[in-house]
């Protein structure tokens, strides 16, 4: 005779006896309670998935990280560079004359620099690559390094205008060194000097090298090339005028626009065509062979135009312009212009010089196609 235990195909019975006095399974009151306590189950269930899609619906998305003005000042290093040193015999190799060349960009929306370089020296050949940031937590910036000799480095710095004090390890091979330093820039940031020690044991010091980098310029072609890439595109713009401007608006004003930027005469120049609340406009740009600079012109429909130069200093594209209003009034204008967020903002910030007096600004631009 086979056994039944009170467990029978996953439900609890209970049992009480029929008519004749025949025990018989009476399990309505157990698939109540589990029913019951199914069903609670169920409803708990369904009421947290609800909660829970309201917080994410009433979630609002995390703003974009934004550089800190800190990030700012690695600009100091963008660019192309040549540079030419003499290197102290010490135990990390001969002493000579080297001679190289590195590439500094910025990557991940600004955030690091990327460095690439390449060099002869006394002992050969060698190649090198390097990531510069901005530590937020201890307020220094950093450098990590690898070099073709296998070398690796670790160094933290500050930025102090156009001073650069650093310090740091390189291991090369099983030992480790210390490194110290100091890069100075010209007022111009077109080159620097870099001084550098090394130290076995932290205490005694010797010289290890010095050298001179000088900023590459860019070649008249490249120079244009490389503008016309950041701001060919159609863009929307957002401006508060930073002065009264004849046909145009009052000091204040915040007006929207549309601007269409363009390549034109096979490449040598750019164009763009513009509305400016209820203002259009034209801005043609080409290179002056014979001043070997990009200059620009700019004229509205409310009578006013502007002409001069664009120059780049790292990221940074610098216009100094000069015209005058319908109103016969002389006007300069000093500004720079950024892309951040990987090109698809442009910032132009500055000052509009009127009667003597600078009137500064701040107009933002954003890219909606290419």
């Amino acid at each position: 005779m086979k056994i039944r235990s009170s467990m029978e195909n996953g439900i609890k019975t209970s049992q009480s006896p029929d008519a004749q006095g025949t025990l018989v399974p009476w399990t309505k009151p157990f698939l109540f309670i589990r029913e019951r306590r199914y069903t609670m189950k169920t409803l708990l269930t369904f009421t947290a998935v609800i909660c829970l899609a309201g917080a994410a619906l009433g979630q609002q998305p995390s703003p974009a990280p934004k550089l800190a003005p800190e990030h700012e000042k690695l600009q100091i290093w963008i660019g192309d560079w040549q540079y030419e040193g003499q290197l102290q015999n010490s135990p990390m190799g001969p002493g000579g004359r080297f001679v190289g060349k590195e590439t500094a960009r910025p990557v991940l929306g600004g955030f690091f620099v990327e460095f690439r370089g390449e060099e002869t020296g006394p002992a050969g050949a060698f190649q090198w690559q390097e990531t510069d940031r901005y530590d937020l937590i201890n307020t220094r910036y950093t450098w990590s390094s690898l070099g073709s000799d296998g070398s690796t480095s670790v160094v933290v710095y500050t930025i102090d205008g156009t001073t650069v004090p650093y310090s740091g390890t390189i291991v090369l091979g099983a030992t480790r060194y210390q490194i110290r330093g100091t890069a100075v820039f010209a007022a111009d940031l077109m080159s620097f000097v870099d001084k550098r020690e090394y130290s076995t044991d932290g205490k005694t010091w010797a010289p290890l090298f010095e050298s001179k980098s000088t900023k590459i310029k860019a070649a008249p072609a490249t120079a244009l090339q490389e503008l016309g890439d950041l701001l060919v595109a159609r863009w929307t713009s957002d401006v508060t005028w930073a002065v009264d401007y004849p046909g145009l608006g009052k000091k204040g004003e915040r007006v929207a626009g549309f601007e269409v930027w363009k390549r034109m005469a096979d490449g040598a120049a750019l164009e763009c065509d513009y509305l400016l609340g209820a203002t259009c406009g034209r801005t043609v740009i080409w290179w002056d062979a014979a001043a070997k600079q990009i200059r620009t012109l700019d004229v509205d429909s409310g009578g006013n135009w502007a002409q001069g130069t664009i120059t780049r200093q790292g990221t940074k594209w610098v216009w100094a312009t000069a015209g005058s209003f319908a109103d016969g009034r002389r006007v300069e204008y000093q500004s720079e212009t950024t892309f951040p967020d990987n090109g698809r903002s442009r910032i132009t910030r500055g000052v509009t010089i009127l009667e003597g007096v600078r009137n500064e600004f701040r107009d933002v631009f954003r890219r909606v196609a290419n």
